[in-house]
């Protein structure tokens, strides 16, 4: 769906009628991709394997990062957001890489996704004691005080965003599921128009 709708762009007239029915469908077709991916992402991680039966190894944690920040190469330019990563070379985790790249993933995602034009993404880790903090912060929309307490609700999407910004609901909820599985935990700091910080506490040497 999005395949085609995309490629009647070419061909549809800058405004009009058919240009609003042309837009109105690429939208369709990302928010349907969008919520194929969460489903299919949120199967993944149920798996019992991946959950209690990670493959672990040692990896360098700041490596891993930058190679996931050129998948969103193509989102930071079109809103000419900033990432900025602050991350020693020396830090080594021994863990589940799988699961650690899907945790800063969808977390990068989201802060890319609802913030503002030409605002900031700052993603900050480093060792505390036998933890990896990992801090993933925005200047975007935040998130109202009301919305805290259902934010990691399935399908659970802020009113005040949810008309702007595709989304199904599932990525807050798919992540928290694999940190909690991962003997995490998710702590988030949040002013609504001031910007999201999330915190994320895992293991620095999965058992």
């Amino acid at each position: 769906l999005l395949d085609v709708s995309t490629e009647l762009t070419n061909y549809a007239p800058e405004s009009g009628v058919e240009a609003k029915l042309v837009n109105a469908c690429v939208d369709s077709g990302m928010e349907f991709e969008e919520f194929l991916g969460g489903i299919k992402q949120l199967a993944s991680t149920s798996s019992q394997n991946l959950l209690t039966n990670p493959v672990k190894k040692t990896f360098n944690l700041r490596d891993l990062v930058l190679r996931i920040s050129t998948r969103f190469e193509q989102q930071l330019a079109s809103k000419s957001i900033d990432l900025k990563v602050d991350i020693s070379e020396s830090l080594d985790v021994k863990s589940s890489s799988e699961i650690v790249d899907t945790i800063i993933y969808n977390f990068l995602s989201n802060a890319i996704k609802y913030n503002k034009p030409d605002g900031d993404v700052t993603l900050i880790a480093k060792q505390e004691k036998d933890k990896m903090r990992i801090e993933v912060a925005d200047t975007g929309l935040g998130i109202p005080a009301e919305a805290m307490p259902h934010l990691f609700k399935k399908f659970f999407r802020v009113h005040e965003t949810e008309s702007m910004i595709i989304g199904t609901g599932l990525g807050l909820s798919i992540t928290k599921q694999i940190v909690q599985g991962h003997r995490g935990i998710i702590d988030v700091k949040s002013k609504s128009g001031k910007g999201t910080k999330f915190i994320i506490h895992l293991p620095l040497k999965a058992q």
